[in-house]
Parts: structure tokens; C-alpha cells; sequence
């Protein structure tokens, strides 16, 4: 709009390209119809600004195309451009985002005026906001691609909503405690951060370890829990022994906990020594590789 006024006051010659080109000028100066209408003469304004060409530069560009040009006149040229609607850029966040349950409100967006083209905003541009406001209003970069394949910056301050069910410890939530699914329960939020993983349910979180205590009522991340350990310490265990070709199979007590993979310690309880083990199954499952005979006496 600004370059539109601008253009008027001035009598300039619009352009919407980043160069001004022969049937721009033969506008105003009909010496250059000669020239193929989309050939390049020079750089045009800025969005929203003008460039003055004078008599000189004028017939210089002329005679650099075999033309002889006499200007009677400067040429005044004004880059096309445009304040961005409200519409516009709404719809150009919902596309971005891609999120339908989600409310976008918008508070502010850049005044500036920019050329026509792509109005983008990228989801790298969003500022997130704080965990503890995860509806604050923050800002949003985004941009103007223009078909020459220039970026012209833009952004726009909005405040998010996404409402969302998120799974809250029903009473507090002692670290290294396995969770009991009765402990856990649904809520209903009406606003969660954007890039929040919400999909943990009370089925999947039942039976997992809390890496930190989490207070009651306080929302759980999947990133916060671990597998329980398929062999706990003090549990008794099958062990299959294996040394000199002889394989058998007997119970011990393990004096480590872990998970399958992991090595953990394990006690013959017939003569008290122990033995490394890596564990193998769920529970009660852990293999003897080497070492001492099992059925050797505690010296």
C-alpha cells in the first residue's frame, strides 16, 4: 500500500520483480518497446521504496542495448508491496501448525510492507512458550518467498491454545518405586505446550520406574519413566548354568537388580558363592557363562 501511494504522488512506474525490466520502462520511456519486454536492465527498489533513474542512467541502458534513447525526463520506479493481511496470515499459521483442535489468537504481526509471493511460516520460527504458560503469546518468524526465490522476513506474535488429556500422578510418585496403575489418572487440560508428548496412558506408564519423585497431581512425561528391571535384587531367580559342557538349570537369589542384557550378581544359596549372570528374560531368567563350577564348596 505504502509503494502504491508512493507510485501515485510521484507518477512512478510499479514494478514486482526484483529487476526492472525493458517493458517497465517502455512505460515511460517508449524507446525500450524495441527490447523483448522481460529483459533486464536494472535492480529494482526494495519492497515499499523507490529507485529514480536520471536522464543519464536512462540513456546509458539504452545504448548498452544498441537503442538510442533520448530521456526527456528521470524515471521514477516503485517496488510493488503490500501490508500483510490479518486473513492471510492466520491461514498461513493453521497450515503450518496442522493442528485443528488447536486455538490461535493473534496478537500483532509485522506492519512492514513486503512484495508479493508465498506467505510462510515454518514451525523452526516458533518461539515455544514457558512450560508453566504454555499459552503465553510468543513470537512467530516466518517469511515472504517471492517467485525469483528471495526471502523477505516476517512474524507475528500469537497466543496458542491446545487442549489436550494428559496423565497426572493420583498421589505422589516415589523415584525408583514401580508405579501401580491405580496411582495414575486422565485430566483434562486446556492448554498443554505444542511439542508435548501426550500420547502416555495409564497402561503403558503402569509398572514403569519414576526417574525423579513426581509430586501429586503433577503431569507425567514418558521421559521420565524407565522399564522396571526384569531381575530386582533380593528376587529369586532361574539360573541356567553352563561350565564345561554341562548345562543345568537351578535357582539363586539375586544380589543386583537389572535388565535384560545387563549383568547382575547372583547367590548359590547350597554353598554362598557368587556368580556374575547376565539376565535373559523377565523375572526369574539369568545365564552363568563362566566362572567356578555352581556346585562347587564355599572355601
Amino acid at each position: 500500500m505504502m509503494a502504491m501511494v508512493l507510485a501515485a504522488a510521484l507518477g512512478c512506474v510499479e514494478v514486482d520483480a526484483d529487476r526492472i525490466t525493458a517493458g517497465d520502462l517502455a512505460r515511460a520511456v517508449p524507446a525500450f518497446s524495441a527490447l523483448a519486454a522481460q529483459t533486464p536492465l536494472a535492480y529494482a527498489p526494495a519492497p515499499g521504496s523507490k529507485r529514480v533513474l536520471g536522464r543519464g542512467e536512462l540513456n546509458r541502458l539504452g545504448a548498452r542495448h544498441g537503442l538510442a534513447v533520448s530521456a526527456a525526463a528521470e524515471v521514477c520506479v516503485a517496488r510493488k508491496a503490500r501490508r500483510l493481511d490479518r486473513q492471510a496470515v492466520l491461514e498461513a499459521l493453521r497450515a503450518s501448525l496442522s493442528r485443528p483442535e488447536a486455538s490461535i489468537e493473534l496478537a500483532e504481526w509485522s506492519a512492514f510492507p513486503v512484495p508479493a509471493g508465498r506467505l510462510e511460516f515454518p514451525r523452526s520460527g516458533l518461539r515455544p512458550p514457558p512450560a508453566a504458560d504454555p499459552s503465553r503469546a510468543v513470537l512467530w518468524h516466518g517469511s515472504v518467498r517471492t517467485a525469483e526465490g528471495r526471502s523477505y522476513p516476517v512474524w507475528a506474535r500469537v497466543k496458542i491454545t491446545v487442549p489436550c488429556t494428559r496423565l497426572v500422578a493420583a498421589e505422589t510418585l516415589p523415584a525408583g518405586r514401580p508405579i501401580q496403575a491405580e496411582q495414575l489418572a486422565e485430566q483434562r487440560f486446556e492448554s498443554c505446550l505444542l511439542e508435548e508428548d501426550l500420547s502416555l496412558r495409564a497402561a503403558e506408564a503402569a509398572g514403569k520406574i519414576p526417574k525423579r519423585t513426581i509430586r501429586q497431581g503433577g503431569a507425567i512425561s514418558r521421559a521420565w519413566l524407565e522399564p522396571a528391571p526384569e531381575v530386582e535384587r533380593g528376587q529369586t531367580v532361574q539360573v541356567e548354568v553352563v561350565y564345561g559342557g554341562v548345562r543345568l538349570t537351578t535357582t539363586a537369589r539375586a544380589e543386583s537388580s537389572g535388565r535384560t542384557g545387563q549383568q547382575v550378581q547372583v547367590k548359590n544359596l547350597e554353598n554362598g558363592r557368587l556368580y556374575r549372570a547376565t539376565v535373559t528374560g523377565k523375572s526369574t531368567v539369568a545365564t552363568i557363562r563362566r566362572g567356578f563350577p555352581w556346585n562347587s564348596a564355599q572355601r
